[in-house]
């Protein structure tokens, strides 16, 4: 359900903001860890503006991401769209 909300977070960010015409969404599932790909072909941003300006929808996906235990790596540069990578350890110990 978390990674549903994450994704659903990432894409209407794009909806909202990015003028994309393509959204692309992989789930790779690992041995040890799960990773979600979200990656648009939008305006994208200024990766230093926006920590600055406080993008709520940003913020709400990493803080998602950390309850998890995951990491979110998130590149974007105006005019070459965004692609957000957020991975997420499993738990392997179902004893």
């Amino acid at each position: 359900t978390a990674l549903y909300r994450i994704a659903q977070e990432a894409i209407t960010n794009v909806q909202k903001h990015a003028r994309a015409k393509q959204i692309a969404v992989q789930l790779i599932l690992m041995p040890e860890r799960v990773r979600l790909v979200i990656e648009d072909d939008g305006i994208g941003f200024d990766m230093k503006a926006s920590k600055k300006d406080g993008h709520f929808g940003l913020i709400g996906l990493k803080e998602r991401t950390k309850l998890l235990g995951g990491t979110v790596d998130i590149v974007s540069c105006v005019g070459s769209g965004t692609v957000i990578e957020t991975t997420i350890r499993l738990d392997t110990n179902h004893e």
